[in-house]
């Protein structure tokens, strides 16, 4: 999938991600997801692993799995993500449409979040569409706004 990315509005940055295949970590299997960005000067590619449990969406990046994603997700549903580098505090907030320049998404769950990462405050919002996953996310981090859309989603 890709992620077109705008900076404070005036800047133009690319993020594409992928799913790269499947790694067995630790003896439990999880995806490889991948984000490569290009304009932003020293933006590595980052590599993360996620995986699907009972009660939510796992994450891996160096260090111990911890609950990304709480499930199931409805209006109201808040949670903490106990990251490596801070905790994040999320909570379902509606049941939007979301209305972009080239379709629309019907039912989004929009999930709004504040948190710590590496020491630093964010805040944020994005919206989940059923069966495609997160098609617009906005964060807020060290006075920088990133604002994320899909472009490109394949089954």
């Amino acid at each position: 999938m890709g992620i077109f990315c705008r900076v404070c509005g005036s800047l133009r940055r690319r993020s594409v991600s992928r799913i790269d295949g499947d790694e067995i970590i630790n003896g439990k299997k999880y995806y490889k997801w991948i984000n490569v960005y290009s304009g932003i000067p020293g933006a590595e590619a980052e590599v993360f692993y996620y995986r699907h449990t009972n009660e939510g969406n796992g994450k891996y990046k160096d260090r111990p799995e911890y609950l990304d994603t709480m499930f199931p997700l409805e209006i109201g549903t808040i949670w903490t993500s106990q990251t490596p580098t801070g905790d994040i505090h999320y909570r379902v907030v509606s049941l939007e449409t979301l209305e972009l320049i080239d379709r629309t998404y019907k039912d989004c769950l929009r999930v709004s979040y504040n948190g710590s990462y590496e020491s630093s405050q964010l805040e944020g919002y994005f919206f989940l569409a059923k069966d495609v996953g997160v098609v617009k996310h906005v964060t807020k981090i060290q006075g920088v706004t990133l604002d994320a859309t899909l472009e490109k989603f394949e089954h």
